[in-house]
């Protein structure tokens, strides 16, 4: 058995294994939005997103540095989280695709006269309060205190495995 501290291949080698390791964790998909100071919204999609306490009620989430969203997120005083059912693969799109990039907020989805940007009929909305954010390596992780919660009935979450959308059905 090999200890911890003993190297194992190169650091290219378990970067590499490491990105493969994490495309076979599937994940819920998740865009992450806030306005501007002047009430334009910016968003990001996300599979790093989970609960970090039940009290107060606080999500976290990791948001790579270069991100175009990143300096609005940053400092706005409230952030969105739309965690997205499995028919909202088209709403993740424009924020996945840089050809579509002018699509992201340009239809009638989103509910865009709260304190953040959210996708209607998500399979959950957060309203967040913005929290601490520190940087680790090449991502800040942004903490979110929950101020409400929208949940719809249906259960069938979009997940994203090995570089593809996809659906579970529990």
């Amino acid at each position: 058995m090999r200890s911890v501290a003993e190297k194992v291949g190169t650091p290219a080698d378990l970067l590499g294994d490491f990105r493969n390791a994490m495309r076979r964790l599937a994940a819920s998909v998740t865009l992450v939005t806030a306005f501007d100071s002047e009430q334009k919204p910016h968003g990001i999609v996300v599979t790093s997103m989970t609960s970090l306490t039940f009290e107060p009620p606080t999500i976290l989430t990791c948001i790579n540095q270069s991100a175009s969203a990143w300096p609005v997120l940053a400092q706005a005083d409230c952030f969105g989280a739309s965690i997205l059912h499995s028919s909202q693969r088209a709403a993740a799109q424009p924020f996945v695709d840089r050809a579509l990039h002018s699509r992201r907020f340009g239809d009638d989805l989103w509910d865009l006269q709260g304190a953040a940007p959210l996708l209607s009929n998500a399979q959950v909305t957060l309203l967040c309060r913005r929290g601490e954010a520190m940087l680790h390596g090449s991502h800040h992780i942004l903490l979110g205190e929950v101020v409400s919660a929208t949940i719809r009935e249906d259960i069938d979450p979009l997940v994203y495995l090995d570089g593809r959308f996809g659906s579970v059905i529990v």
